[in-house]
């Protein structure tokens, strides 16, 4: 009993000290619901999907410093569906809800590129170990490989029957694996453009993975138990 009243007084107490606090600053929407958080290379910096902006943040200073978003007249971007930071650290590619690309300069918070190929929202992006090559998947299904320098698609790999969900290059940017909803993992070769292998095993979508630093083995996480 001294200790139930003891409790109950010291919640009393915790409620008046919490009501002196007043909000000083909204920050709105953080991250959208589609869209992930990631590092920057420096490990200084935070970079998250806010609608149609992407915010960077100051892990510092817990502020947010910048939001990136195209100014078009009329015209409201799409929300954020992805984000990846390129390797170098120099650029970062942002996915977006109705298939398109863009791809922003991070030391000069300018827009680079706009890639455009796919039907539908961005799943999963990743950038080659030099950042010249960017491969995206979507909920169309399909994946795209993007030359970054020339600023065009390269090719279009077609193979899973759902959402793509993950995406990791390996052996030098030369194979490819991506994880979909259609509960496969597929191994890619990039010269010949074809799938060299397919792991099956699930009952349910695969919906990540994760590859050893040796790239000898494979860790899936899908709903299936």
């Amino acid at each position: 009993r001294i200790n139930a009243e003891y409790g109950g007084q010291h919640c009393l107490n915790m409620v008046k000290t919490y009501l002196r606090y007043e909000q000083l600053k909204s920050f709105g929407v953080i991250t959208s619901t589609p869209s992930n958080a990631v590092f920057d290379t420096t490990g200084k910096l935070v970079l998250t999907g806010s609608l149609e902006g992407l915010s960077i943040w100051s892990i510092r200073k817990a502020l947010r410093e910048k939001v990136l978003t195209e100014q078009l007249p009329e015209v409201r971007l799409p929300m954020i569906s992805k984000v990846c930071v390129s390797p170098d650290g120099k650029n970062v590619g942002v996915g977006y809800m109705d298939g398109s690309i863009r791809i922003w300069d991070l030391s000069l918070f300018e827009l680079k590129i706009t890639l455009t190929g796919h039907k539908s929202s961005v799943t999963a992006l990743a950038f080659s170990s030099d950042g010249s090559l960017l491969v995206s998947g979507s909920q169309d299904t399909d994946v795209i490989a993007w030359d970054v320098i020339a600023e065009q698609g390269l090719y279009r790999l077609r193979g899973h029957k759902a959402p793509i969900t993950h995406l990791h290059l390996i052996d030098n940017n030369k194979t490819l694996v991506t994880s979909s909803k259609d509960t496969f993992i597929k191994v890619w070769d990039l010269d010949t453009q074809h799938c060299v292998q397919t792991v099956v095993g699930h009952t349910s979508g695969v919906w990540g993975f994760a590859i050893n630093k040796q790239e000898t083995r494979l860790i899936t996480v899908s709903s299936d138990n």
